[in-house]
């Protein structure tokens, strides 16, 4: 791992000691609202954290759903393994659908296209995103490293990374923009 990613995921894991530091209503709510519209299957989230997104859909109905994070305190092995983004430990069109929700910020700029890779490359039919493109302090901390001058911006970086149409939905929510890439 480079000294950069380290310091990066140091930030999480510090941050995920605290029990503020986890999926918030109003983004819970629009995360179900997405899920909702998946049709029912497979379902990877990619960088979960504490879960939360894993229980929502299977709440929904998808089956099997797993996750993967960064901190490794936070990983189970089973329901939530050990990984990065750029490095994803699954075969090819591994699940009908897989999610990162308000992650990209969050990764290192270099890390954009490798990521965006290996969600298409892990995914059957859809990859579902959504990008905060504006800064985020906890604890004296820049969290998102990895911003855009613009949402369009973004959506014309995700089309070139992932090689084809990506659809913005536009404000997720308060906070975020949804990207959708269907395979």
């Amino acid at each position: 791992m480079t000294a950069a990613r380290t310091l990066e995921v140091q930030k999480y894991e510090d941050a995920y000691r605290h029990d503020d530091y986890r999926l918030g209503d109003r983004r819970r709510v629009h995360i179900t609202e997405h899920l909702k519209r998946l049709p029912k299957g497979s379902l990877l989230d990619v960088s979960t954290g504490r879960g939360e997104v894993l229980q929502i859909a299977r709440d929904l109905g998808h089956f099997p759903v797993q996750g993967t994070e960064a901190v490794e305190y936070l990983c189970d092995g089973l329901n939530i393994v050990h990984a990065f983004g750029h490095a994803l430990p699954f075969a090819d069109r591994s699940y009908s659908a897989v999610t990162m929700f308000d992650v990209m910020e969050h990764l290192l700029p270099e890390d954009t296209g490798p990521v965006c890779q290996e969600l298409a490359r892990v995914a059957k039919r859809r990859v579902l995103l959504t990008i905060h493109n504006g800064s985020h302090r906890y604890r004296g901390q820049e969290l998102h490293v990895n911003r855009r001058p613009s949402y369009e911006a973004w959506h014309i970086e995700l089309e070139h990374h992932f090689k084809r149409t990506v659809i913005r939905h536009g404000k997720a929510n308060s906070i975020s923009e949804m990207f959708e890439v269907a395979l």
